[in-house]
């Protein structure tokens, strides 16, 4: 790849494939933080023809009261000036630019929950990645945290 140019590969469409969300029925806020564990995979398949990438986020949140898990698919594709092999942009470039899409997800399915709503952080895709590799797990407590405390009548 010439680092000089772009990569020369297109983003086609983004969707969600999957959305499931279970929260205790019993669940009664304290305005106390919430802890979730958050727990990424990813996956990409380049077409028989090479000329196109699909590739898919799942991001699973688990906390005391919630559950939550959302696969979002990318399809992206090669342009007349392409850069940069699709397996290589698969193998990283296109997870880091679906996780802005998952994000919104979360946020907009817990904001209709009875918790605040999530915002997840900025995330190191390429360590997210090499942790998948090696069949590393992200602790159960992990940084996710309630979006904020600021919004008028949440409670988190």
């Amino acid at each position: 790849m010439d680092e000089s140019k772009q990569p020369g590969i297109r983003f086609v469409e983004v969707f969600i494939t999957k959305l499931h969300m279970e929260m205790k029925s019993d669940f009664q806020p304290s305005g106390k933080p919430i802890s979730y564990g958050l727990t990424p995979s990813y996956s990409a398949q380049v077409s028989p023809d090479k000329k196109m990438l699909a590739a898919v986020l799942t991001l699973n949140l688990e906390s005391q009261v919630l559950k939550l898990s959302v696969d979002v698919c990318g399809i992206f594709a090669q342009a007349d000036d392409q850069n940069l092999d699709l397996n290589e942009f698969g193998q990283a470039q296109a997870m880091g630019l679906l996780f802005p899409f998952a994000r919104e997800v979360v946020f907009n399915a817990t904001a209709r929950t009875r918790v605040a709503p999530l915002l997840l952080p900025p995330v190191n895709v390429k360590a997210m990645i090499e942790q998948q590799k090696q069949g590393i797990t992200p602790p159960k407590d992990g940084p996710v945290q309630p979006a904020a405390d600021n919004e008028p009548g949440r409670q988190s």
